[in-house]
């Protein structure tokens, strides 16, 4: 039997390596994005919140784009635009968040990119104005969403 100090047994639930790591959600870090605690934080250190959802539907062409977000993520850090933050997946749409720096920069980078991909097409690109107002910058409707974060 495995013995811990001063010789007590230990048991699955003392052993480390047998402890669970504990993690938070992946929908609670993308989530906290639209905090408006967060944003002022983002916003003191010059970010500002975009969001890449694709459709992701069975027949997706995203499924052929595994890593997309990594891909998206050194292609903003190579313009010094931003870099990618977290994700969450919906039932048919894919959620990808970013911290960027420069909007513009960063937005031609994301249909450039996109567009190349093939993905442009199934692709919404949103900008977090507030905790509770994404702007659509693409397609260009320039379209205002309220929305409630919710964990």
């Amino acid at each position: 039997m495995d013995t811990q100090r001063k010789g007590q047994p230990m048991s699955a639930t003392t052993n480390p390596a047998s402890k669970p790591k504990i993690t938070p959600p992946a929908r609670l870090a993308a989530v906290e994005n639209l905090s408006p605690e967060f944003m002022l934080i983002l916003s003191n250190l010059g970010f500002e919140v975009v969001i890449v959802r694709f459709q992701a539907l069975h027949e997706s062409p995203i499924w052929e784009h595994p890593g997309i977000e990594l891909a998206l993520d050194q292609e903003l850090r190579a313009v010094g635009a931003g870099q990618f933050d977290s994700e969450i997946d919906m039932i048919g749409s894919r959620w990808f968040f970013f911290h960027v720096a420069d909007l513009s920069k960063a937005m031609q980078t994301f249909k450039r990119s996109l567009e190349a991909r093939g993905l442009l097409e199934i692709t919404t690109l949103l900008h977090a104005e507030t905790a509770t107002e994404l702007r659509v910058w693409y397609p260009e409707t320039a379209e205002l969403i309220n929305t409630t974060a919710e964990a």
